[in-house]
């Protein structure tokens, strides 16, 4: 380090490391604990909140939702803004949704960005348990944010995606068939992707409304989710909407469906509790071994200053001696961490019954690794800071004195 071109303060701190490999390796140690503990816990905070937006997203995206108006005799009350609805899918009270007309209604809304149906077909799935259900879509949900754990999404009739725990409950795997029944009429249904949907139990399967109209069933939409164009006045949009579906007997409201997870949310705050306390005991880790070391090299530091070193060159060498060791550490602290993060993902999914989507198990991206592989360099000099401002106060006589 000695032979490099730097400012002498800068190639002695370089050099400090190999010529004290016990303190540089207690250094190293506890910034890569730091660095683990960082890099595991921002991972597994970024997964949390992408498993959030996937309750949030899907079946129960949207700003507003549109569904029957409801009446005094036997309303089925929105699914997310009222409650369970009063009658089955099946029984002649249960209102449905004119899809053609309502969607035209609804595009017809300035302010109106995308929008889908979907509703209960009221139909049974052999070979399923009894809560599971079949949704008929209408219309484009690739907005929703709603992610394929296997397989494709369905583009012909006959064609539909599984939900990951209907899938894993029933033994459904991409490729099979499945044979659902409406009123008496079968028709089947080939399983072209599972995706991570949580409404309704999670127990779904999804297929556009064609299907059941090839196949000879009655498609049912009874809700449209509906999003709004970006600076669109929501009380003002369900105003027109209100006014352009009441002719359809439907209504247009807020949507407060898609409630991210209490336990997620606590689990989240825990995991940031904890990791701001490990990294400060690995800062206070760096703080200890470099308060040893500065303490044992008092005298050197009284030659320096007595040749000269201001306490700027003293503060710039304690801090590089760490910088080094630092950097070392957060490299191979932060594959360290993102290993044990992805160990940890997998008994989660194991213990909730449903296989995590890309983008909660892939949580790593280029915008989160780049400040976690500077992270080990940050705990080593937030360590050394205090040792540093120690090591430039003290007085040259002093130092010079102590043995």
């Amino acid at each position: 380090a000695s032979r490099l071109p730097l400012p002498r303060p800068v190639s002695l701190g370089l050099a400090l490391p190999f010529a004290r490999p016990a303190r540089a390796a207690l250094v190293g140690g506890a910034v890569l604990f730091g660095a683990v503990s960082a890099t595991f816990a921002m991972g597994l905070e970024n997964s949390f909140a992408h498993f959030q937006d996937e309750r949030t997203g899907g079946f129960s995206a949207g700003s507003a939702v549109v569904q029957p108006a409801r009446d005094d005799a036997g309303r089925t009350g929105p699914r997310q803004n009222q409650g369970p609805r009063f009658f089955g899918p099946n029984d002649p009270r249960t209102k449905h949704l004119d899809a053609a007309k309502v969607a035209a209604a609804i595009a017809s809304v300035p302010g109106t960005r995308a929008a889908f149906g979907w509703g209960d077909s009221g139909s049974t799935v052999i070979g399923s348990p009894p809560q599971a259900e079949v949704d008929t879509v209408t219309g484009d949900l690739s907005w929703t944010g709603l992610e394929l754990v296997a397989g494709r999404w369905y583009a012909a009739p006959g064609e539909a995606v599984a939900s990951d725990r209907l899938a894993s409950t029933a033994g459904i795997h991409v490729g099979d068939t499945v044979t659902v029944v409406q009123w008496g009429k079968s028709m089947p249904l080939k399983i072209v992707g599972i995706d991570f949907d949580t409404h309704d139990g999670s127990a779904v399967i999804a297929t556009d409304a064609a299907s059941f109209t090839a196949g000879g069933l009655v498609p049912r939409i009874d809700q449209f989710n509906v999003q709004l164009a970006p600076q669109t006045d929501g009380a003002a949009w369900l105003a027109s909407a209100s006014a352009a579906l009441r002719p359809l007997n439907a209504e247009a409201d807020h949507n407060a469906g898609g409630r991210g997870s209490d336990v997620v949310m606590v689990m989240s705050t825990l995991v940031a509790t904890l990791t701001l306390m490990l990294v400060v005991v690995a800062a206070l880790g760096v703080l200890n071994t470099v308060v040893q070391d500065t303490r044992e090299r008092i005298h050197d530091l009284g030659i320096y200053k007595a040749l000269g070193m201001t306490p700027k060159q003293t503060v710039t060498m304690v801090m590089t001696s760490v910088s080094l060791t630092g950097l070392v550490a957060g490299l191979v602290g932060v594959p360290i961490g993102a290993a044990l993060e992805r160990v940890t993902l997998n008994p989660m999914q194991n213990a909730v019954g449903m296989h995590l989507p890309p983008s909660v198990t892939h949580s790593y991206t280029p915008g989160l690794i780049g400040p976690l592989l500077a992270g080990g360099i940050v705990i080593a000099l937030l360590g050394a800071m205090l040792p540093a401002g120690w090591a430039a106060r003290s007085r040259t006589a002093v130092a010079l004195r102590t043995e």
